[in-house]
């Protein structure tokens, strides 16, 4: 698989995410602590602000017409007190775009605010904002959705390698999926050099890598320790943050994850730039990835993915057996 087989648009993600890396990677050199804390606790950086304002500014000039859903909202850049993150964010930006003026910065985020119909890409200019912070594990996550179905995905890996091992010592990778055709990978550097992904083949659940997120708040610690015993797994689950887990399951560096949305903060449930971009490559790998009830992922209605109980990602063998121990776990 090469760039001059891949249809317009995916080409067009490609060269989007290896080029929002470039920048994220500028702005955490020279601006690497959170500027501001949104309304549900989590920081945000120059980063955010920057990558979403540069991938506002593409898409505007290469599918106008088209709509985007994505995370951040300049509201937060625009009172007197972060007037200084606003400077920041438009210093990232001059530095790769020539002069720019804050108030096309701000619309540029501001694409962002589309709603979830039709057709739309979906972007988290960083997945894993603590993990990027502490020098861990953070994604540049992008996805085309029509009519409620992910037909393309790029994920952006900078600590990862192109064989999606884990740990951080990676030089980079860029993960693609299309719908229907595969999924693949690339050292993040250039030129593009595109291997299929598959994942792993494993089907007993005792041999099985679960991987879990670092953040204590992003997990019931409780009820992933009564998985791991019940499932009778031997190998100690490996922490990592961000939609990376997704392409260590296509790899089959991994089997399986999961993540307990928790009803009663509705500030944890996930949105569609936590999940669409993940869920295509898993499953153009072989695997699967369903709601806690085995149903299918849709992104047609909200920002927030309607989901009963969690979402559950596997290598597809593993699926039911996931899913079977899950309603088991209280």
């Amino acid at each position: 698989m090469d760039m001059m087989t891949l249809s317009t648009e995916a080409q067009f993600a490609l060269n989007a995410v290896r080029q929002m890396v470039r920048l994220v990677r500028k702005a955490q050199r020279e601006f690497l602590l959170p500027e501001l804390t949104k309304g549900d606790k989590s920081p945000v950086t120059v980063a955010d602000f920057a990558g979403q304002a540069f991938f506002g500014k593409l898409l505007s000039a290469t599918y106008p017409e088209d709509a985007l859903v994505a995370e951040e909202k300049s509201d937060a850049l625009q009172s007197p007190e972060a007037r200084p993150t606003l400077d920041k964010v438009v210093a990232v930006l001059k530095s790769v775009l020539g002069e720019v003026d804050p108030k096309d910065v701000c619309a540029w985020i501001d694409r962002g605010r589309s709603p979830a119909r039709g057709r739309f890409w979906t972007l988290d200019p960083i997945d894993g904002t603590q993990g990027f912070l502490r020098g861990d594990q953070y994604v540049v996550a992008l996805a085309l959705i029509v009519n409620g179905q992910v037909e393309i995905s790029v994920l952006g890996c900078p600590l990862l390698n192109a064989q999606g091992e884990t740990g951080k010592g990676g030089d980079g990778a860029l993960v693609l999926a299309v719908r229907g055709q595969g999924a693949w990978s690339s050292p993040l550097k250039e030129p593009l050099d595109l291997s299929p992904l598959h994942v792993s083949m494993c089907r007993a659940m005792r041999d099985a890598t679960v991987l879990r997120s670092v953040q204590s708040n992003h997990i019931r610690l409780d009820k992933s320790n009564l998985f791991l015993s019940l499932a009778g797994a031997q190998k100690p689950p490996v922490p990592m943050d961000s939609l990376a887990k997704y392409f260590v399951v296509a790899s089959g560096r991994g089997e399986l994850f999961f993540y307990d949305a928790p009803a009663n903060r509705p500030a944890l449930r996930m949105k569609i730039w936590d999940v669409a971009p993940g869920v295509l490559i898993v499953e153009e790998a072989g695997g699967r990835a369903s709601d806690f009830a085995g149903r299918k992922i849709r992104f047609d209605s909200e920002d927030v993915v309607e989901m009963t109980g969690g979402l559950v990602v596997t290598n597809g063998l593993l699926h039911e057996n996931a899913l079977d121990i899950l309603r088991r776990v209280k």
